[in-house]
């Protein structure tokens, strides 16, 4: 056994190990192996174990392949030494007492069968590999997602939209089917040629040397010549696809000023350009496999007359057409495994370029430190007899960065249940993080926020649909008015009276009636089909749905007419007593009533109180109020 550990098969395969990192995909990347769960790591094991196993079909399918070709060297000499190891082995398995034409059909029937066998049962594990490692990609999305909406805003703001939607999307693709399927198919067909190269070293070491010279040095200089392209390609692929996407969508939502600016045709040059890049990138990466094909196909037939060569320099006719034999045998099963890992080698390099981005994210996700719980689907509660609608903040310091001096810096403020109240203050002075901290979506770099006595991330948790936000940029989906205001809730019939009455309040009920479909009309991409008032006005039923007694109006009533408006204010007036309402806004005409007005400034409240109270100590705030006829 010792003899055998140090075969010359096994110093080429630690040579092919050190050079390529098999070792390292066969462990799979660290980063990467943290993130497969311990069940799925064993079911892989498992699966890599049967491929393994299956090996022993292949190499026994290989002998028969040898022995027919000894077989037909005595039947062509007309001869048969019952002493030779040919006979031996025919009369070990039954064969010796039927004639030659007998023979040669069992061993052949015999290799065809385990051939086929063998590769009919890789065949079923491998699609169920397949399918088992690509149904782990709606969980990484999911995890990225959850950790990403887990944290602040400054944890999304940090990456594109479109980056966002690559990493969740075909980064995650490229990290289950491209990086980890594949690596699990390398290390199958890695553990194949260790079989086959033992065997083939018992039965003749020579053919052995020469099949892994051959072959691995093959499959290593194709691997060193195109790993780098495939992993910059990919790369390539995935940066102009983001950036291609990005101008689209930019093109989109700024459609009326790229016509009247006459612009539009730029935008689709840029695109253009991308997708050329794109697919010159596709293109690079598909024609790949194809050189590696042609070029062991050209391979084989060299090493068949080398081999040739060899075994008759070597050996006897009987021994040497044996041994070509068991060579043609062998690389029709070396050839190709090779070949797979050396292509699956280029597509995990041309994958890493594609998945890097969700593999920074789901290793950030997994982090002992997120500790992130999974959750299930929540439903609308419309009762929210518990929650205190009341804020208190105290001590509260925010800064962006050490490098950005502006900071927000709240000593003590508590608002009560029932209170109106609104944030006022000249434009970059600090309204909206403020309200940004209110709500949790930035965490404060000292102090903290109480919402109903507790953070504000536990409120929305314990208390869903009891706070309640409109933000001054309405979104829109290419859905149903239904659908629009149940917004992420599952989409459910036993919901339409309390849709109906949020759509009264905001005064969408002649708006309803004269939809043909009523609430299953569709309200078009980002909108398109109704008014600037009327999506500001949907936001605001969307918020009024669960009932909540907590309500956050940033900029809610900017895009409504002064009729409107005055309709409005009058409606959330209503709730007082029974609504906190928090509001900043521009337009003081809708916050002059407030039962407390803030003035901001640079981060700092300068002063509190009513609305005649911050224009006597404001003198800028009441230089405002007057331009405004207050």
């Amino acid at each position: 056994m010792r003899a055998l550990r140090e075969s010359a098969w096994d110093k080429l395969t630690r040579l092919m190990l050190h050079r390529t990192r098999i070792q390292k995909l066969l462990t799979l990347d660290f980063r990467i192996a943290r993130l497969i769960k311990t069940r799925d790591k064993k079911i892989l094991a498992l699966s890599m174990g049967a491929q393994t196993m299956l090996a022993f079909v292949d190499l026994l399918g290989i002998l028969l392949i040898g022995l027919v070709g000894s077989l037909s060297v005595n039947g062509i000499q007309s001869k048969a030494n019952n002493e030779d190891f040919t006979f031996r082995l025919l009369d070990a398995i039954g064969l010796s007492g039927f004639s030659f034409q007998q023979q040669v059909f069992a061993l052949s029937a015999a290799t065809v069968i385990l051939f086929m066998f063998k590769t009919l049962a890789s065949l079923w594990i491998t699609k169920r590999t397949i399918l088992f490692v690509a149904l782990r990609g709606p969980k990484f999305s999911s995890t990225i997602l959850e950790y990403l909406f887990a944290g602040s805003a400054k944890r999304v703001n940090q990456y594109s939209q479109q980056e966002l939607i690559q990493a969740t999307t075909v980064g995650v693709q490229s990290l289950t089917s491209g990086i980890i399927g594949n690596s699990v198919n390398i290390v199958s067909d890695f553990l194949l040629l260790i079989f086959l190269g033992i065997g083939l070293t018992i039965f003749n070491p020579s053919l052995s040397i020469s099949a892994v010279i051959l072959f691995t040095g093959i499959g290593l200089l194709l691997n060193k010549l195109m790993k780098k392209k495939a992993f910059s390609a990919g790369s390539q692929e995935m940066k102009l696809q983001v950036e291609g996407n990005q101008k689209l969508t930019e093109l989109l939502d700024s459609y009326r000023e790229a016509v009247v600016r006459n612009t539009s045709q730029n935008f689709i040059l840029s695109i253009e350009d991308s997708r050329f890049g794109v697919s010159g990138a596709v293109a690079s990466k598909t024609f790949m496999p194809y050189i590696s094909k042609y070029v062991m196909e050209a391979s084989m037939i060299l090493g068949c007359f080398a081999i040739a060569g060899v075994q008759f320099a070597l050996f006897d006719a009987k021994t040497a057409i044996m041994g070509l034999a068991i060579f043609l045998g062998a690389a029709s099963r070396i050839a190709p495994a090779i070949l797979r890992i050396q292509q699956a080698l280029i597509q995990i390099n041309g994958h890493l370029g594609q998945a890097t981005l969700t593999i920074d994210l789901l290793s950030q996700a997994n982090a002992p430190a997120q500790n992130i719980v999974r959750k299930g689907k929540s439903a609308p509660l419309f009762s929210h007899d518990d929650f205190s609608p009341s804020i208190r903040i105290e001590n509260l310091l925010f800064k962006y960065s050490d490098e950005n001096s502006f900071e927000i810096w709240i000593q003590s403020l508590k608002i009560e249940p029932g209170s109106h109240v609104a944030f006022v203050g000249p434009s970059g002075s600090g309204k909206s993080t403020i309200v940004d901290l209110i709500l949790g979506i930035q965490n404060p770099s000292d102090g903290q926020v109480l919402i109903s006595g507790v953070s504000p991330m536990e409120s929305f948790q314990k208390f869903p649909g009891a706070t309640a936000y409109v933000p001054q940029k309405i979104s829109i989906a290419n859905r149903s008015l239904r659908e629009n205001i149940l917004l992420g809730y599952s989409l459910s019939d036993s919901f339409d009276a309390q849709v109906i009455k949020a759509l009264s309040i905001v005064g969408l009920t002649d708006f309803l009636k004269s939809l043909e479909g009523g609430l299953d009309a569709a309200l078009g991409e980002s909108g398109f089909k109704i008014s600037g008032g009327q999506r500001q006005r949907i936001g605001i039923a969307r918020a009024l749905f669960t009932n909540p007694k907590l309500i956050v109006l940033d900029e809610a009533t900017s895009s409504l007419d002064a009729q409107t408006e005055d309709d409005l204010s009058f409606s959330i007036k209503n709730l007082k007593g029974e609504v906190t309402v928090i509001s900043i806004a521009h337009r003081l005409s809708t916050v002059k009533d407030a039962d407390l007005v803030i003035y901001v400034s640079n981060g700092q409240i300068l002063a509190m109180g009513s609305f005649e109270e911050v224009r006597a100590a404001v003198p800028d705030f009441d230089n405002q109020a007057q331009l405004m006829g207050l």
